[in-house]
């Protein structure tokens, strides 16, 4: 068989034009009927993104940057994507579109569904189906899907940490605090100290005051000590009976009376320093004060009327202005003797609130930072319960899917002419096909002939 030229191919070709006209027409015809004859198919689409910048916000954090209307836009990058497809993928949120629309059966969602990432990095998803608003509500459902599994990661872990708040709340930081502050009442009842600061500042304040007194105090005695000197060289002028040096003015129930007033004076001091002036305590220690101090004066007074004996008019006021610096005499020097106690006490008491004050301040601070804690817990509580309420909106709709009103499949028309080109070019095929089994033919014939010849 000889090589043809493309002259004697076309040639093959025009002598067989009927039989490639009956295939074209005929595949044309066939593609039109099917066409008819198929089920239309409708496509929707839904085009969307996730947004590069995170939506995260506090309502109870004081940071300036709280809640912010921040500029929404999608990853230019494909990789970051690529989770998302998997989860559009996922029998997971196929189940839950699944749940709404059951129609539509797992396997078509499989089939009949596409997601594609555009070149402008938006996710879009193609849904066909032979209901044009089952297939627009199923590309809407994807998008709406994705956004409730991403919220529902996060929302497991946000119930995971308001779980574990609770327990710090109820088990720990609530108990730790009322241990904290039990602590510290015990230690300010064991040491009557309830303020260290104030304490400390009292206790100086009243060791000033009793100095000062023990100060004014000795200055009387000096003075009294002086005039009673003055007196007595009066008094040893004007009487005979006037000791040399100095009247012995003291007994026995003298010296009892004298301590007593001298305890009396320290407890009064001493009652001062913590109650009012006008506390019963103070009052009834006065009025014993008062009392032994009238019994100090008649017994000096007996004692020197015991000792002088003249009715002279000026020696009787000499002597009963002796026995009156007698009894200031006694009577400074008690309330010297008690000041001196008290401002031992109060030096003490000052040494010991010092020396409880750090204990104390570190029993308070102990008892702030559980109260601190416990409302940092409580506010993390409350942030995680706003948490959990708030509508997270992790994927933005840029295109909703509206039914469509042509169908996808079939075209009329894109099958007709497939249809056209696949018979022209199966008709172009079969009379090459033809004309190779004439020639093969003639020349078995040809073949015969010259062996009859022979």
């Amino acid at each position: 068989m000889k090589d043809l030229t493309l002259l004697e191919y076309w040639l093959i070709l025009y002598r067989r034009k009927k039989t490639i006209y009956l295939i074209v027409f005929s595949s044309i015809i066939f593609a039109a009927i099917l066409s008819y004859i198929l089920p239309e198919t409708y496509e929707a689409k839904s085009v969307f993104f996730v947004p590069r910048q995170s939506q995260d916000f506090s309502f109870y954090s004081n940071s300036p940057n709280g809640i912010i209307r921040g500029r929404l836009e999608p990853q230019a990058q494909e990789e970051p994507h690529a989770p998302y497809i998997g989860l559009l993928k996922s029998n997971a949120i196929i189940d839950l579109i699944r749940e709404i629309y059951p129609q539509k059966s797992f396997d078509r969602f499989k089939k009949d569904i596409d997601f594609v990432l555009s070149d402008e990095y938006m996710l879009e998803v193609y849904v066909r189906d032979k209901d044009p608003k089952l297939a627009a509500d199923v590309a809407n459902a994807y998008p709406e899907m994705l956004n409730k599994i991403v919220a529902k990661f996060s929302l497991e872990s946000t119930n995971k940490n308001s779980q574990v708040v609770k327990q710090q709340i109820e088990k720990e930081r609530t108990q730790a605090l009322e241990d904290s502050k039990k602590r510290l009442q015990e230690y300010q009842e064991k040491n009557k100290v309830y303020f260290a600061a104030d304490e400390v500042t009292k206790a100086v304040e009243l060791k000033a005051s009793f100095v000062k007194q023990w100060d004014d105090s000795m200055i009387s005695l000096r003075e009294i000590v002086k005039e009673t000197g003055s007196v007595q060289e009066q008094l040893q002028k004007e009487s005979s009976i006037y000791v040399p040096e100095e009247l012995v003015i003291t007994t026995p129930l003298i010296e009892d009376l004298k301590k007593q007033l001298i305890d009396l004076e320290v407890k009064i001091t001493g009652a001062k320093s913590d109650f009012t002036e006008f506390h019963p305590t103070v009052v009834t220690l006065k009025e014993q004060y008062t009392m032994v101090q009238a019994n100090l004066e008649k017994e000096i007074d007996r004692l020197v009327k015991s000792q002088i004996k003249s009715s002279d008019t000026f020696l009787e006021i000499l002597r009963q202005n002796l026995i009156n610096l007698y009894i200031k005499k006694e009577t400074v020097q008690a309330r010297i003797s008690a000041l001196q106690n008290t401002i031992a006490e109060m030096e003490n008491r000052i040494k010991r609130v010092n020396a409880i004050s750090f204990k104390l301040d570190e029993l308070t601070r102990e008892v702030e930072l559980n109260k601190e804690l416990l409302k940092n817990l409580q506010l993390m509580q409350e942030e995680v319960s706003a948490q959990e309420k708030r509508e997270m909106q992790n994927v933005i709709v840029v295109d909703e899917a509206d039914p469509p009103q042509q169908p996808s499949f079939p075209i009329l028309w894109l099958n007709v002419l497939v249809a056209g080109i696949s018979g022209l070019i199966a008709g172009v095929f079969f009379c090459f096909f033809l004309n190779y089994i004439e020639l093969s033919r003639i020349d078995k014939l040809e073949a015969v002939i010259g062996t009859e010849n022979q």
